[in-house]
């Protein structure tokens, strides 16, 4: 019973959180984020998501190169209303990241800004 129980919590954790850990994204193909281990994760509307530093300010589009540390962050999902986690076409995914990187003679470095 205990190892049910334990089972079960660890279950419902992710869909309590407010944050998804993606870890280093490496590149994205259609409306899906690459992971550095091939994974694909979809995200609707990626060409319209919203990309956040890691202090919340609202980044550009035109900024986001790859790859990068990142979490996508689950926007007004309620537990009372079950049409709230239902994903619609009209919805923005909003995605925070947290350190850009650079691959330099192989290895991959943070990236400054200049």
């Amino acid at each position: 019973m205990k190892k049910l129980l334990l089972c079960l919590i660890i279950i419902t954790l992710p869909l309590m959180a407010e944050e998804i850990w993606l870890g280093l994204v490496s590149g994205a193909q259609g409306d899906s984020l690459i992971l550095v281990d091939g994974l694909k994760i979809y995200v609707p509307n990626l060409a319209f998501a919203q990309y956040l530093s890691e202090d919340d300010h609202l980044l550009d589009n035109i900024e986001i190169t790859y790859p990068f540390t990142a979490s996508l962050v689950v926007n007004d999902l309620s537990d009372s209303d079950p049409a709230s986690r239902a994903v619609s076409s009209a919805s923005i995914s909003t995605i925070k990241i947290y350190e850009f990187y650079e691959v330099k003679q192989g290895r991959l470095v943070e990236r400054t800004f200049d």
